[in-house]
């Protein structure tokens, strides 16, 4: 019987190991065709590919922004931090604390 269980303990876990990575499944803009849709567009408008890894898989993903929604969300973020400088409970006079 402890045959059998380590027998398929084994396959469950060599069938996972030997898995194809996934692919995303949602088809989004490819970089060649933002690239070739950049070349008459105005500096603000073109696009910006990114391909980031997901902490904690192997999945990548490609994200693609303007270079004006990239630039607002920098804008967006800073003054996010800014604010909580200046809120009392982010601010400690202690060390560790």
């Amino acid at each position: 019987m402890r045959t059998l269980i380590l027998l398929i303990t084994i396959f469950i876990l060599s069938s996972c190991a030997s898995s194809k990575p996934q692919t995303d499944p949602t088809p989004a803009t490819s970089e060649n065709t933002a690239l070739a849709e950049n070349t008459a567009l105005p500096e603000e408008e073109e696009l910006v590919c990114v391909k980031e890894k997901i902490t904690g898989t192997h999945i990548v993903t490609t994200t693609c922004l303007t270079r004006a929604e990239k630039e607002e969300g920098r804008k967006n973020s800073r003054l996010y931090i800014d604010r909580l400088k200046r809120t009392p409970e982010f601010i400690s006079s202690e060390p560790g604390g």
